[in-house]
Parts: C-alpha cells; structure tokens; sequence
C-alpha cells in the first residue's frame, strides 16, 4: 500500500526522508529485504548518508551522485560486493519514493554498481601434488600404505 506523498517529502533531503521511512513512529518500513546485510539503517547505507548527497533534495538527486559515491568507495579500498550492497539498500529505498510519488524516477537504477569480482584460485598441477603426497609419505611411519 503506497505512503500519501505530501509537499514536504518531495523537497526534504534524502537523510531526513531514509531517516523518516526507517522510523517505526511514521508507520512506514524501506525493508523489502529484511536480512540485515540489506537493512537501510545499517552499515551498507552509511556511505550514503555520509556524504553530500544525503543534504540534496530528493528531487534534486542525480544518478551522477551516487555513481560518484560508488567510485569514493572503491577508491577507498570497499570491496566491490560491499559497493554493491549499498547500491541494493538505497535503490531499494528510492524505489519506494518513487512508489509514494515523491519523485518520479529512481536515480539509482541509472547508475552501474562495479562488476562481482572473482578471486583466482591458486591450483597445484596433479603431477605437482602427487609428487608432494609422495614425498611426505615416503618418510610417514605408514608409507607401506601409500
């Protein structure tokens, strides 16, 4: 069920509107995923509140800005599933705004969070490890079984 849109909403800053919608004495609830990975009062968001974009209107929001968050956070070293978090909660919270009609398109969808990175993974070719079982069991109390 949608939130009545009201005047004030569409011109408060993005902090004190998240800050509204997390408030359970408002009656409303951003937390389409309850897990606490994604809730929006939690580490994933603070990026986000943090910065100068959390002061703009939320009509004023551009997908600039929080392409630029993103790219603060990478060059401080988060790594890319954390940036990605960040990008879930507050797309998730803009989304309801734009559902309430309190602004008319969600900024966040226009952005590219930064790709899932893989880790590669270190492997032994077979020959190499065998050769290493056998010189370990070449000098085990057991090596008759090997």
């Amino acid at each position: 069920m949608a939130k009545p849109a009201t005047m004030r909403d569409a011109q408060d800053a993005l902090g004190q509107t998240v800050s509204r919608m997390r408030d359970p004495t408002e009656g409303t609830t951003v937390a389409r995923k309850r897990r606490k990975d994604f809730d929006i009062s939690g580490t994933n968001a603070k990026p986000v509140m943090a910065s100068a974009v959390a002061k703009k209107p939320l009509k004023a929001l551009t997908p600039l800005d929080f392409q630029g968050i993103y790219t603060d956070m990478t060059r401080a070293g988060k790594a890319a599933t954390t940036v990605r978090h960040t990008h879930t909660v507050v797309r998730d919270a803009l989304s309801d705004a734009v559902e309430w009609g309190m602004i008319p398109f969600n900024p966040v969808d226009r952005t590219k969070p930064p790709k899932k990175t893989v880790a590669p993974v270190d492997t032994m070719s077979a020959s190499d490890e065998a050769r290493a079982l056998l010189e370990v069991a070449d000098h085990h109390r057991l090596k008759a079984l090997w």
